[in-house]
């Protein structure tokens, strides 16, 4: 190779793998996903609003509030319910899309047909006396079993991550139904640097 075509032959390679960079690391990540979010958020709304799973809740209640005791069973249902308005979509490159499911809401109630029994007594030396006829503290102490309840609900590991697991399952074929040639990845929390983070939000 004669000496004067070398550095004809450096430049030109040096301006192809320069467009070759700029192309990888600029042009591929500014291709649009091949499935909008906003197509996405639209389609998902008008199938499915809302996810709702049942976890069913028993225990031994023994409690003692201001007097009285409240000693039975309590036999619960909670309806924990994902909204999807504040599902979380962030695509990423053209066919990923990282989701994040909202906090759950969950609302509690006696168990059709369950086993939910609680007394009411009053206080008698530490123990429980006569039966009590208080209806404010018998709200009470309802109101304190439900909120103990719910507690646990939230921090027990046996409830709520089964519970969302069958949420994100039942998203997850929503999704794949609507986009079959996407990919959904489930994930705590989005710290990707993407400016196309979005909510679905209805506006009807």
């Amino acid at each position: 190779m004669s000496k004067p075509l070398r550095p004809l032959l450096l430049l030109l390679l040096g301006l192809i793998l320069g467009i070759a960079g700029y192309y990888y690391f600029c042009v591929r990540e500014t291709t649009p996903p091949t499935v909008a979010p906003e197509v996405l958020r639209v389609q998902a709304l008008q199938r499915l609003r809302l996810i709702t799973k049942e976890i069913t809740y028993r225990q031994d209640v023994d409690l003692y509030m201001e007097g009285q005791h409240a000693i039975g069973t309590a036999d619960l249902v909670a309806y924990v319910k994902y909204d999807l308005e504040t599902l979380q979509i962030t695509p990423q490159g053209r066919d990923t899309f990282f989701l994040v499911l909202p906090d759950p809401e969950i609302e509690l109630g006696r168990r059709p047909g369950g086993a939910h029994d609680i007394r009411y007594y009053l206080d008698q030396g530490g123990r429980a006396g006569a039966p009590s006829a208080d209806r404010v503290m018998i709200r009470r102490l309802n109101q304190r079993i439900r909120e103990d309840a719910e507690q646990e609900i939230r921090t027990n590991p046996r409830y709520l991550p089964e519970a969302k697991k069958q949420a994100e399952r039942q998203l997850l074929m929503l999704l794949q139904s609507l986009a079959p040639s996407a990919h959904f990845i489930f994930t705590e929390t989005l710290t990707l640097p993407s400016p196309e983070t979005s909510r679905i939000h209805d506006k009807r």
